[in-house]
């Protein structure tokens, strides 16, 4: 049986796309609470795109936590910043 598990997420990256990532995530089933990670958010003054890290915790099962995470990677390749799911081990 699979367990749902709590894990954190953090985002690096364009800050509207952290938000595509949380929908994702519920797309799956995985709840997911959304907010700035320590340190707040920063702007890239070369580009004046917002970039941001973001903090996500969320509570799914591993499979679920992985599909919305490599669905995200596969819409936005190389603009969708970097994504790290802390704790993962693999064990689900």
């Amino acid at each position: 049986m699979t367990q749902t598990q709590a894990r954190r997420i953090t985002y690096q990256g364009n800050a509207a796309l952290a938000g595509a990532l949380a929908q994702m995530l519920r797309e799956e089933g995985v709840r997911v609470d959304l907010r700035p990670a320590e340190g707040g958010e920063e702007r890239d003054q070369t580009s004046m795109a917002e970039a941001a890290t973001v903090a996500l915790f969320v509570w799914g099962t591993q499979i679920a936590v992985t599909a919305a995470v490599d669905k995200f990677r596969k819409r936005f390749p190389g603009a969708g910043g970097s994504v790290t799911i802390e704790g993962d081990d693999g064990d689900d």
